[in-house]
């Protein structure tokens, strides 16, 4: 924290991040104006599935990791939510959460495979749930996870906070809810299905035409006319923009090196810092 509030505004010549909320948390370390909101996006050619109805029953994908429950609590479970789903149909990718006996349990996949086994395992349910504790670094997250529900044509049923603002207000659950509001939420999701489905897909196509359409995009052309290459780090985002619209290699060598000495240097001031 210290690191950041000391070195980031003299390191970044712009920074990034996906929502409104760490933006305004960004602003602390530095000024608003070289902060740019880019919402979390997915690969066009490697998300894009065609879609097909569910059957009728009350099943359910986590989309979330291990990471959002522990040994000892529910994490980012809503404790209502967890009575609710103990005899229904559950699945998960990853490990098994200690308070859902009867969930089934995917396995781990390499990062090139997750787009298609998150897909596959996703489209076996009728719904995908997504939940995030409504804390400061859950309000910090993008909406990834609700992004790739409407990639794979499920109705995502997520946390009510500012992370999920696009969700439609029949997706939300609130963290206090208890097991009757969520029987009651999951049935009107269930009987406005098909809207919800539609409503979602407006969603994703407004995001798609900021998406490049190749796997491993390192150049882009930008709505300007101009070529940009990006580097981006937790801490440092560095931009070049080079006026020439067709490949400059010389350029974008020149831009690399340059990146490369500025993370050198970001890398000498924490370990000085640390030291």
């Amino acid at each position: 924290y210290e690191g950041m509030k000391k070195y980031l505004d003299i390191l970044a010549d712009k920074v990034t991040c996906t929502n409104d909320f760490m933006k305004k948390s960004l602003s602390e370390f530095v000024p608003e104006g070289k902060i740019t909101v880019i919402p979390n996006c997915l690969d066009y050619n490697r998300w894009r599935f065609d879609y097909y109805a569910p059957n009728d029953s009350l099943s359910f994908f986590y989309a979330g990791s291990p990471t959002h429950f522990d040994d000892n609590t529910y994490g980012d479970f809503p404790k209502g939510a967890v009575e609710y789903l103990k005899d229904k149909e559950v699945s998960i990718q990853g490990i098994k959460p200690w308070f859902l006996d009867t969930i089934h349990v995917y396995p781990w996949v390499d990062i090139d495979d997750y787009p298609t086994a998150f897909a596959s395992n996703a489209l076996k349910c009728k719904f995908i749930l997504t939940f995030i504790e409504d804390n400061y670094f859950g309000r910090c997250k993008s909406d990834l996870k609700y992004i790739e529900s409407c990639a794979v044509g499920r109705v995502c049923l997520c946390s009510d906070m500012d992370t999920y603002s696009l969700a439609h207000p029949y997706q939300k659950i609130p963290h206090d809810v208890t097991k009757e509001q969520m029987e009651y939420i999951v049935k009107r999701a269930n009987d406005n299905y098909d809207m919800l489905i539609k409503y979602q897909y407006d969603i994703l196509n407004k995001r798609w035409p900021a998406l490049p359409r190749s796997a491993a995009p390192a150049l882009r052309r930008s709505s300007a006319g101009l070529l940009e290459r990006c580097f981006s780090y937790p801490v440092c985002c560095f931009c070049c923009y080079m006026q020439d619209v067709t490949p400059n290699v010389v350029a974008i060598a020149v831009s690399t090196v340059i990146t490369m000495l500025r993370i050198l240097l970001q890398m000498l001031l924490f370990i000085r810092f640390k030291v």
